[in-house]
């Protein structure tokens, strides 16, 4: 139940973008150059599983801002034309304390998330502005390098578990880029992944991404905020014990613009 609502999250995100679609322009045959580092804040709910211990996370803003050590983004893409290639890495750290039935659960999780790709604007928007805007068809890949530790604790026992797991996993989506005016513009974009592609032992079961935003665009330097989902399921296949992933992250970013 939980995939399909996230299905059809993101399919009605799509369908959204699609029908924003206006009328072919003429592409700008020029290279363009993009460099956005962001800050971003999530919530975070779900699930961690290690051998027979299972930690249920549900951080809320607050938690989330003070427990993850560090939530970093940067988006850099280069463009000609109506191609393109993107690079986008993302790190964050958890640390979650929990008490159960007498038992402490002291959990810590490090995330590296390398998103690459290339993109092909299937329309231009905007012909006649100051910026061009667009949508895009977007194919690519995401690494993820993911670690987890878990102190376990209780008045019979103490163990102790740690587990990472790497995968490199596909995914397409489409992005809207939409000026208003000559400064101000709107993105939304959407994607899928995982399709239950498996890497160094580790199944990616699915993963969804859907992001929104405004920005002021000055000349090369602009401001942007918004609102960014992402949900993974993953799974590592080659233990003796279960170490499985199923978390979602949500949240407000913010972060600078230089287009070039």
């Amino acid at each position: 139940m939980r995939s399909i609502k996230r299905i059809l999250f993101v399919s009605t995100v799509l369908l959204l973008i699609s029908s924003g679609a206006g009328a072919f322009a003429q592409e700008s045959d020029r290279w363009e150059l993009t460099i956005a580092p962001y800050v971003w804040f999530p919530n975070i709910q779900g699930d961690v599983t290690i051998g027979q211990q299972t930690a249920d996370l549900d951080l809320g803003a607050n938690s989330g801002i003070e427990k993850t050590e560090t939530a970093g983004v940067l988006q850099m893409e280069v463009r000609f034309g109506r191609f393109g290639l993107f690079l986008q890495p993302n790190y964050f750290k958890l640390d979650d304390n929990q008490d159960v039935l007498r038992t402490n659960v002291d959990l810590t999780m490090k995330f590296w998330m390398l998103e690459f790709g290339g993109f092909f604007r299937l329309v231009e928007l905007g012909k006649g502005r100051k910026h061009l805007g667009g949508i895009d068809l977007l194919v690519g890949g995401r690494y993820w390098g993911i670690s987890t530790e878990a102190h376990v604790s209780s008045p019979l026992n103490i163990t102790e578990r740690g587990e990472s797991a790497h995968v490199t996993e596909p995914f397409v989506g489409l992005r809207l880029l939409n000026y208003f005016n000559d400064h101000l513009f709107f993105k939304a974009r959407g994607d899928f992944g995982g399709f239950g592609v498996s890497s160094n032992d580790t199944k990616s079961k699915f993963t969804w991404q859907a992001i929104t935003s405004l920005g002021y665009q000055f000349n090369t330097i602009g401001v942007e905020a918004g609102y960014r989902w992402l949900a993974i399921e993953m799974e590592n296949e080659s233990l003796p014990f279960s170490n499985e992933i199923d978390l979602d992250f949500e949240g407000p970013f913010g972060g600078v613009v230089f287009r070039f």
